[in-house]
């Protein structure tokens, strides 16, 4: 919550009640097909797209979010809209995540979007993807286009797991694929850390997990997830970042996403129950 009070505060807007139970429901909905709302820079158009749709009494959707933004643009003339293979994704991940991984290491917290996209690693991916900077000729429609390539990137470089954030300030950081120098879908070894988690609670041990425990968690094929005790730890970041996990001084629990993840899976398996326990219904007689 305090998360929405300074990002409100900072984009100039009301900090009412309605304005933040419609951010909260947006951050975290309900629905598993909904794209959770990544707060914006404040003062950029997403932000202002934000703000309208709360003026309106509406829930700021990521959808709605991105299309309010594309329609308050003035209209520019633009190339094709460029097409990033997973090699360039992943190109700009093996830049800008080492660079992410030493910025957290060195401050204790991530950076602002703005300055991970001012950093010398992201000027030389831009450059070499013949991204415009914004000036000289380029004017107004070379900014407008590397605005909308950096979140592009960003978000295309978290489901290729080189990136994790959510919607704390500042908690940008690297993901699973920078620890193994190549591509790491997240959200599976998100899964296998929760699972481990959640199997110790149901075998009834009181004791909280350490890095030893999540060390041992096996992949499918029966491999180790983790190379050892430090590269698990050395992953705790993103693994909180996406709410797979929960850090307390006890040891590691589950984070909010693996609850919510758990408590759907719940209610699909009592649904399932209730379904498979109806009785039939009884044939019409055509006597």
């Amino acid at each position: 919550m305090e998360a929405i009070h300074g990002w409100l505060g900072a984009a100039g807007a009301e900090n009412v009640d309605g304005y933040r139970d419609l951010l909260v429901k947006a951050l975290n909905p309900t629905s598993a097909e909904r794209e959770a709302l990544v707060l914006p820079e404040p003062q950029s158009a997403d932000a202002n797209a934000v703000l309208a749709l709360l003026k309106k009494g509406q829930v700021p959707t990521q959808r709605a979010v991105q299309a309010g933004a594309a329609n308050a643009r003035p209209p520019v003339v633009r190339e094709p809209a460029r097409k990033w293979s997973d090699a360039e994704i992943d190109r700009f991940g093996q830049l800008g995540a080492p660079w992410l991984h030493e910025y957290r290491q060195t401050h204790g917290t991530g950076p602002t979007w703005n300055e991970f996209f001012s950093s010398a690693p992201v000027e030389r991916a831009f450059d070499e993807f013949g991204v415009g900077s914004g000036v000289g000729e380029g004017g107004v429609q070379g900014y407008l286009r590397r605005d909308g390539v950096r979140s592009l990137l960003i978000r295309r470089g978290r489901r290729r797991g080189w990136f994790a954030f959510n919607d704390q300030p500042r908690s940008l950081c690297a993901g699973p694929s920078f620890f193994v120098a190549g591509y790491r879908a997240p959200d599976p070894v998100g899964r296998r850390v929760a699972g481990l988690i959640r199997q110790s609670h149901a075998a009834g041990e009181k004791r909280h997990l350490q890095w030893a425990d999540i060390a041992e968690v096996l992949d499918l094929d029966g491999s180790r997830v983790f190379r050892d005790v430090e590269d698990a730890a050395a992953q705790a970041g993103w693994l909180a970042t996406e709410q797979w996990i929960s850090i307390k001084p006890a040891g590691i629990g589950l984070g909010f996403r693996a609850r919510r993840e758990q408590r759907r899976n719940g209610l699909r398996s009592a649904r399932k129950r209730l379904a498979d326990q109806s009785p039939a219904s009884e044939p019409v007689s055509t006597d």
